[in-house]
């Protein structure tokens, strides 16, 4: 069911079709030595949709247009810290069990360093490996804790450099503080002080300052989150755009989903839609800072001869609804705008103007990242890495992976009241099951908008496949993940 199947970089990037981009042009020879070890740029978004990315030129002709675009990538559980932790560890949600951001018991941040999994994340591979490590941006939600003698100058172990904005509510992008290297360091409401304008600056200071080590930098900017506050100079970009009205979008008959969807997602009203249509649209407005951010990483990268053999990820932690199924904002559901993320790839070798449907996750990334540097994956990571895929001769799509796994685990508490459910996404379906019991099932070939559940037409035969399918997801570990 998951078995794997066992040149030259052209100095022009031709667009990505799929994406609807024209090209632009790579500085520089595409030649690097086999034996020079590689950097990596490995940017995380917050809560970026994959259809926004289509409104987002700068970002596609920088990364995807220079390499591959997955058109088929997806966060295991469309969660912000899970996702985040998974992408550290590269484990299923299962495995590293972190469910929520928050719960009674305190953050995300404090479960993950109480479970002890701060010492063994990508960072630490890498940085034993001889690697330079730098987090600049968000970390782990609520970072540095909310409990009583939370330390705001917490630095994890195996980060060289580290510039992480500590919690607050409302996560607003000024008036915020900064954990640089162990010293706080409070920020106000100047321009200069917009928090993605000051982690670009923060990034450009790492890759100049790491001599001749092969680097690590992980660069999460909070856009698009909540609340979506443009840089000034973007203030009035997207004048007038309206969020997608998809088929879904505002959905008249939800009499196929669970109960809870059915009893807490009313149709939405004009005042509903004008503030939704609000937040798409600051939410591409904040956007417009990152693509300015990966333009000023890419400056410094030629600056200091490093653009030629630096990978540059760009991946969302997960997807966000606007309007699909009555969802006025939101995530953590299986359906499609929450669960597929953006997902694109430049660097060393890769292929340019390449576009894959290949079904790949976020936990995916660490072993794909610690692969291009030569590391062996500790026996605890889950996923696969991508590297047979980056090559001019990738598997079939169907012969690499035929489904993987979405989950969203129970939890002490639960902030957004959707119940806990766990499924499979496919190459043409989508297979949920709730702990309330319930069960969806979309043909995504005929119905890519999951208006309609089939649960309750499929051949028995079919739903016992499907739930000892999902079973077996949910026992694996390691290995036995891939």
């Amino acid at each position: 069911m998951r078995r794997a199947a066992s040149s030259k970089r052209t100095v022009l990037a031709l667009g990505v079709a799929a994406l609807g981009f024209g090209r632009a042009v790579v500085p520089g020879s595409p030649e690097v030595a086999a034996d020079v070890r590689p950097s990596f740029v490995f940017v995380i978004a917050d809560d970026l949709d994959a259809a926004s990315v289509q409104r987002l030129p700068g970002l596609i002709d920088r990364i995807a247009a220079q390499g591959v675009a997955f058109t088929n990538g997806f966060a295991n559980q469309p969660t912000c810290c899970p996702s985040r932790v998974s992408m550290l560890r590269g484990e299923y949600t299962h495995n590293h069990g972190i469910h929520r951001n928050f719960d009674s018991s305190g953050s995300c941040f404090e479960a993950f360093r109480d479970r002890g999994l701060e010492s063994s994340t990508l960072a630490r591979w890498l940085g034993g490996a001889g690697y330079r490590t730098g987090l600049v941006g968000k970390y782990l939600n609520r970072y540095p804790g909310t409990r009583d003698g939370a330390d705001p100058s917490h630095v994890p172990g195996g980060w060289d450099e580290w510039s992480v904005p500590l919690f607050q509510p409302g996560n607003d992008y000024f008036d915020y503080s900064m954990n640089q290297n162990g010293r706080i360091v409070e920020r106000g409401r100047g321009e200069a002080d917009y928090m993605t304008d000051v982690l670009a600056e923060r990034a450009v200071q790492f890759i100049r300052n790491a001599g001749e080590e092969p680097f690590f930098l992980q660069l999460n900017p909070p856009a698009p989150h909540r609340p979506a506050t443009p840089a000034p100079r973007h203030a009035v970009a997207f004048d007038g755009l309206l969020a997608p009205r998809t088929p879904s979008f505002n959905e008249a008959d939800m009499s196929d989903k669970p109960a809870w969807y059915r009893d807490n997602l009313t149709p939405m009203t004009e005042g509903d839609v004008a503030r939704m249509d609000d937040l798409y649209r600051n939410r591409l407005r904040t956007m417009l800072a990152v693509e300015d951010l990966i333009e000023r990483v890419d400056e410094a990268l030629l600056e200091t001869g490093r653009f030629e053999n630096t990978y540059v990820v760009f991946v969302s932690d997960h997807g966000f609804h606007l309007g699909h199924h009555r969802f006025r904002q939101g995530k953590s559901t299986p359906y499609e705008p929450a669960i597929r993320i953006p997902l694109m790839m430049r660097g060393p070798r890769i292929p340019v103007g390449r576009s894959l449907d290949h079904l790949v996750t976020t936990v995916d990334l660490p072993a794909t990242l610690i692969e291009l540097a030569g590391v062996t994956a500790p026996g605890h990571v889950d996923g696969r890495s991508l590297v047979p895929l980056l090559g001019e001769t990738p598997p079939p799509a169907a012969s690499w992976r035929t489904e993987v796994l979405i989950e969203r685990l129970p939890a002490p508490a639960d902030d957004e009241g959707i119940p806990a459910w766990w499924g499979l996404r496919t190459l043409d379906a989508m297979y949920a099951e709730y702990e309330t019991g319930e069960v969806e099932y979309y043909d995504l070939r005929s119905d890519p908008d999951q208006l309609e559940s089939l649960h309750d037409r499929l051949d028995p035969a079919l739903l016992d496949d499907l739930h000892v399918r999902l079973e077996e997801w949910l026992s694996c570990a390691g290995a036995s993940c891939r």
